[in-house]
C-alpha cells in the first residue's frame, strides 16, 4: 500500500522550519514543555504574520529572476 504524500508547497516547509526553530530554541525536558513550546511557537507566527508575508515574497523574487535568467544563474540579481 502507498504511503500518502501531504502537498505541501515552499512555504509549508518554511513555516515547519520556523516553528522547529522556535519550539526548539531552548532545550525542551518533557511532553508537556514540547507541547508548551509548540503553543507559544504557534501564538508567534501568529501575532508576526509579516514573517511568512516576507518569505513568501521572497519566494516570489527568487522563482521571478530564475525564470528571467532562463533557469540560469540569477543570484546577482537578489
Amino acid at each position: 500500500m502507498a504511503t500518502e504524500v501531504p502537498d505541501l508547497t515552499p512555504l509549508d516547509y518554511y513555516l515547519w522550519g520556523h516553528m522547529k526553530t522556535l519550539v526548539y530554541e531552548t532545550k525542551v525536558e518533557s511532553r508537556a514543555a514540547l507541547r508548551h513550546h509548540i503553543f507559544v511557537a504557534a501564538e508567534h507566527v501568529r501575532n508576526y504574520p509579516d514573517n511568512i508575508a516576507s518569505a513568501t515574497q521572497s519566494l516570489l523574487m527568487r522563482a521571478e529572476n530564475c525564470i528571467a535568467t532562463g533557469g540560469g544563474h540569477f543570484e546577482q540579481l537578489l
